[in-house]
């Protein structure tokens, strides 16, 4: 306890830490259930997030050179994601990169241009699993 009295809530370890970021993507999407499994503030849950996030997804993009399967992302679903009957999905989201028009060969133009920017561009996909798996395809 604090000189007032108060009760006074020791450090979170960095391991701690680290499952509580994971422990958002895997199990509970929202900050307030997790302040509540730690006993801490909301804030501190965005903290937490906001420090470790990264870190969780530079792993994913360690893991992005793998083969990733249908059938895996079908077995790594969450286990609560199926009891509650949710669908087992993943989330795809896209960029375009603007690339350098190629003027002499109007094929490699046409397949290349995109909607989206209304240019010459590349798209790349990025993939974001139920358990928070995070990988590319270009």
């Amino acid at each position: 306890k604090s000189a007032a009295g108060e009760l006074v809530l020791p450090y979170l370890t960095l391991f701690e830490r680290c499952m509580a970021c994971r422990m958002f993507f895997h199990v509970f999407a929202n900050e307030q259930i997790i302040a509540l499994c730690l006993d801490r503030h909301r804030t501190r849950v965005g903290q937490i997030l906001k420090e470790w996030a990264p870190k969780w997804a530079a792993v994913g993009m360690d893991l992005s050179c793998l083969d990733i399967t249908a059938d895996y992302i079908f077995k790594e679903v969450p286990d609560k994601n199926i009891n509650l009957g949710m669908p087992r999905l993943v989330f795809v989201d896209g960029k375009d990169w603007l690339i350098a028009p190629k003027g002499n060969d109007s094929t490699i133009e046409k397949s290349t241009y995109s909607s989206k920017t209304e240019k010459t561009s590349a798209r790349s996909l990025t993939f974001s699993s139920a358990a928070g798996l995070v990988f590319e395809w270009a």
